[in-house]
C-alpha cells in the first residue's frame, strides 16, 4: 500500500448512522395493564424526537414491533414481526403519531388494526430480518445500533444470528422495562452483557441516551515511534463545547434543500447592475471565471505574494497527520498550568494496523510503571497546526456501580504550551509609591471561606445543562410538533445563574453573607440611608403664571 492510500485509510472516519428500536408487543408487556408498553413507547418516542431535533441528515432510524399476530411487506411477511417505521430519515409527523398513541387511553385498541393481537415470534428470524434491513438499506451505514425493549427475561435462543450481527459490527443493547430483580437469561447476556432494567420512563430514557451515545474517534492517525515502527490510534474528544446546529437553507415554496454555488466575476469588467440585468434575462455572464483561473493575494511582510488555490492550501499544511515521539519525561515535571485545553483520549485501532493493541498496551504499562509521560508532536489533521503535547498514562479507577465513569484507562493527550504561550507571572501590579496593599484579617478570611464553601458543590457535567441550548431545542420541538412554548418553565433550566438570582441559593447563604458583610463592610456603609423620593407636587411660579410640565397653566 502506498503512503497516500494508508493515510486516507487511517484518516477516514465518517459515514451514516442508524438506530433500530425493537419493541415487544407480547402478552407479558400487558400483564399489569399498559404501563410497561407505554413506558417503552414513550422512551422510543423521546429518542426519535432527539434525533429529529438534532437535524443530522446522516442519521436514520426504524421501529419494529415483535410478537404480533400480523405482519407486513416491510417485514418481508415474516410471521409475528411488523415494521412500523421503515429504516430511513425521520420527520415530525411520525413523532406526532407516537404522541397520539401514548396519550390514548387504550393503546392496544389503536394498534390492533395494524398489529393485531399478541403472538410469539422466532428470535432467530427477528435477528435475520434486522441483518437484512441493515444490509439492503440503500446507503452506506458505518455505525449500526439495535435496541431491544421488552419485559421477557427468558426468550428463545438465536445464537447463530447474534454472531452474524456482531460480525457486521452492530451494537446491540437490551432494556427490560419491568424493573424486577429477576436475573436475565443467557440469551440477553450474549446480546448485551450490560442489559439494564428500568421501572420508569426517566430511568429508561437515561439508559437509552447513555447507550446511544457513541464514543467514536474524531480522527484516526499513525503513532510513529521511530523510523519504520508505527501503529494506528484513534483520538477521542472527552469534553467538547456544544453549539447550535448550523442552519440549513431551504426553498420557501418547495421546502427543498438549497445548494451553494460560487461564481467569480471581476469588478472592473462589469458592474453589479449589469450582472443583475443579465441574470434577470437568464443570460449567463460571459466574464465568469472558473475556480482554477482565480489567483489570491497574500501579504507576507511588506510584499504581496500571488498564489493559486493549491498553493494557498499547501500553505496551511505544515505536517502530515500523526503522533511523533520526541522523548520521555517524568510525570512530576508536568504542572496544572501546562494544560492548554481539555485532554483527549488515545486508543489503539487494531482494525487499521494489526498489532496496534499489543504495542499500545506495552508502551502504556511501561510508562505507568516508571511514572513517565511521552513528549510528542501531534498533528490531528492535514490542515491543522502541529501541537506540542504529552501522553499521560491513566490507571484504572474503581468506581461505584451506580456512578457513571468519566475516567478511561490508557493514554490521555494533553496539549502543552510553546514558550511564547507562557505568561510572565513575575511582573505584578505594584501599589502607589509609599503605600501598601490592604490585607484581610483572619476573621474576614474565615467569613469568606464559609460563604464560598456554602456555595461549593460537587461538579458533574451532566447536572448542568446549557440554558440557551435547552430553550433552543424546546422551541424547535414546539414548532415541529405544534406545541406551546412555556417561557416561564424554560427559565428554570438555567442551573448556572449566580446565587443572587436564585431564590433557593439566596436562602442557603443568607447567614454566611450577613456574616461576611459584617466583617468587611463598615456599619455606616452596610445600611445606607434611603434618600427620599422626588415629590411630584406641582410648583407654582407666581411671577411667570405657570406650574410644572404636568400641571402647565397659561
Amino acid at each position: 500500500m502506498e503512503e497516500s492510500d494508508e493515510q486516507a485509510t487511517l484518516l477516514y472516519d465518517g459515514g451514516s448512522r442508524c438506530s433500530i428500536f425493537v419493541i415487544d408487543y407480547g402478552e407479558h408487556m400487558f400483564d399489569e395493564g399498559q404501563h410497561c408498553f407505554r413506558t417503552a413507547l414513550e422512551g422510543v418516542r423521546n429518542q426519535l424526537n432527539y434525533i429529529c431535533c438534532s437535524g443530522d441528515q446522516n442519521e436514520y432510524a426504524g421501529v419494529i414491533f415483535i410478537n404480533t399476530s400480523n405482519t407486513n411487506k416491510e417485514a418481508e411477511n415474516i410471521d409475528c414481526i411488523y415494521v412500523h417505521r421503515p429504516l430511513g430519515s425521520l420527520d415530525a409527523e411520525y413523532v406526532k403519531e407516537l404522541d397520539s398513541l401514548i396519550k390514548s387511553d387504550n393503546i392496544v385498541a389503536e394498534l390492533s388494526p395494524a398489529l393485531g393481537e399478541s403472538g410469539t415470534c422466532n428470535w432467530a428470524e427477528v435477528l435475520f430480518l434486522i441483518q437484512r434491513l441493515l444490509t439492503y438499506s440503500g446507503t452506506v451505514i458505518r455505525k449500526k445500533s439495535v435496541y431491544f425493549i421488552t419485559r421477557n427475561h427468558d426468550p428463545i435462543s438465536g445464537d447463530e444470528s447474534i454472531l452474524d450481527l456482531r460480525s457486521k459490527d452492530v451494537q446491540l443493547a437490551v432494556f427490560l422495562v419491568d424493573g424486577g430483580e429477576e436475573e436475565t437469561d443467557q440469551f440477553w447476556a450474549e446480546i448485551d452483557p450490560y442489559a439494564s432494567q428500568s421501572s420508569s420512563i426517566d430511568q429508561l430514557q437515561t439508559q437509552i441516551k447513555r447507550k446511544n451515545f457513541s464514543l467514536r474517534a474524531t480522527t484516526s492517525i499513525p503513532f510513529k515511534m521511530g523510523e519504520g515502527l508505527e501503529f494506528a490510534v484513534g483520538v477521542y474528544i472527552l469534553i467538547k463545547e456544544q453549539s447550535k446546529p448550523a442552519a440549513i437553507p431551504l426553498d420557501a415554496e418547495t421546502n427543498e434543500r438549497l445548494e451553494y454555488r460560487t461564481h467569480y466575476v471581476c469588478d472592473d469588467e462589469k458592474t453589479k447592475k449589469e450582472v443583475k440585468e443579465e441574470k434577470a434575462e437568464n443570460v449567463e455572464p460571459l466574464d465568469e471565471h472558473f475556480e482554477g483561473d482565480v489567483k489570491f493575494s497574500r501579504k507576507i511582510g511588506e510584499v504581496d505574494v500571488v498564489l493559486d488555490r493549491k498553493e494557498m492550501e499547501n500553505l496551511r499544511r505544515f505536517d502530515k497527520p500523526g503522533i511523533y515521539v520526541i522523548g520521555f519525561k517524568p510525570i512530576s515535571l508536568l504542572k496544572a498550568s501546562h494544560r492548554m485545553s481539555p485532554s483527549k483520549y488515545v486508543f489503539p485501532l487494531e482494525s487499521a494496523i494489526t498489532g496496534s493493541n499489543t504495542m499500545y498496551r506495552a508502551l502504556y504499562q511501561r510508562c505507568l510503571d516508571r511514572q513517565l509521560f511521552i513528549l510528542i508532536r501531534y498533528t490531528g489533521r492535514a490542515n491543522t497546526t502541529p501541537q506540542l503535547a504529552a501522553l499521560v498514562p491513566q490507571a484504572k479507577i474503581e468506581e461505584e456501580d451506580d456512578q457513571l465513569s468519566h475516567s478511561y484507562e490508557g493514554f490521555h493527550l494533553v496539549e502543552l504550551p510553546f514558550a511564547e504561550d507562557k505568561r510572565n507571572l513575575k511582573e505584578k501590579y505594584q501599589p502607589p509609591e509609599g503605600e501598601e496593599w490592604p490585607s484581610a484579617s483572619e476573621e474576614q478570611v474565615d467569613a469568606a471561606k464559609q460563604f464560598v464553601s456554602k456555595l461549593t458543590t460537587r461538579y458533574m457535567p451532566d447536572q448542568f445543562a446549557n440554558p440557551t441550548l435547552q430553550t433552543y431545542y424546546k422551541g424547535l420541538e414546539a414548532m415541529a410538533l405544534d406545541l406551546e412554548v412555556d417561557l416561564e418553565n424554560n427559565k428554570g433550566l438555567d442551573n448556572i445563574r449566580p446565587y443572587y438570582e436564585n431564590s433557593s441559593l439566596q436562602k442557603r447563604v443568607a447567614r454566611q453573607l450577613e456574616m461576611f458583610k459584617g466583617t468587611c463592610v463598615p456599619a455606616e456603609v452596610a445600611e445606607p440611608v434611603k434618600k427620599g423620593g422626588r415629590k411630584n407636587k406641582a410648583l407654582d411660579y407666581e411671577d411667570e403664571g405657570t406650574t410644572s410640565k404636568r400641571g402647565r397653566k397659561k
